[in-house]
């Protein structure tokens, strides 16, 4: 037999080492990309243990070398109160979801 193609039935006979590895792909469920956003506050708190933030601006540049891509910052001047108006827009929402439990 060829030395060539005693070689490529080796080859093609004896895995990869990466063929023996167990492959794990993970897929944030529906709904829970929080988690994204608790990975984002991780990293701010680990770099915020090393160095101290005295100011907003001080805040601001530690956050934004803390994670990739950079956060941005914006100050926020109002929060408006949006009770009212939902409990306009949810009247009678849950009316025909719920009934009585007779026990």
């Amino acid at each position: 037999m060829p030395r060539s193609s005693a070689l490529a039935r080796e080859k093609n006979s004896i895995p990869s080492g990466l063929e023996l590895l167990p492959a794990y792909i993970h897929f944030l469920p529906v709904g829970h990309t929080h988690e994204d956003i608790d990975q984002m506050f991780s990293c701010v708190a680990r770099q915020l243990r090393c160095h101290n933030a005295f100011t907003l601006q001080d805040l601001e540049h530690e956050a934004s070398i803390s994670y990739s891509p950079p956060i941005k910052m914006v100050q926020v001047t109002m929060v408006p109160n949006i009770k009212e108006e939902l409990i306009k827009q949810m009247a009678g929402h849950f009316k025909n979801h719920s009934k009585a439990i007779v026990v």
